[in-house]
């Protein structure tokens, strides 16, 4: 069972990764660090974080010689507690549409 992911500031480093692999999918470091514009060190250790709060799955993929790369994408469980997160919002705000004078 996955560790409730709770981040008192909603742009901590690590809910911009958690967002960023909902939108892109799967990731290197690399990836992550270009894309968000922060240190390789900043980016391992949240992403160290998630993996340990069960939020992230690292697997790994080889591109040609050498070590392959870590990859990381959101677990199962992190994918069902967005999409929860998710219905919450569109309800929100269809209430609010349903309020707009006019409809």
């Amino acid at each position: 069972m996955a560790v409730p992911f709770y981040d008192s500031e909603s742009d901590s480093p690590a809910l911009r990764i958690v967002n960023l692999l909902a939108r892109r999918g799967p990731c290197t470091i690399a990836e992550l660090v270009a894309a968000l514009g922060v240190t390789t060190t900043a980016v391992r250790q949240q992403v160290n974080r998630l993996v340990a709060r069960r939020w992230l799955i690292r697997t790994r993929r080889r591109q040609g010689p050498g070590r392959p790369a870590d990859v990381f994408a959101l677990s199962d469980d992190a994918r069902r507690m967005l999409g929860g997160q998710a219905e919450e919002l569109s309800r929100l705000l269809l209430e609010q549409i349903a309020e707009m004078p006019g409809r």
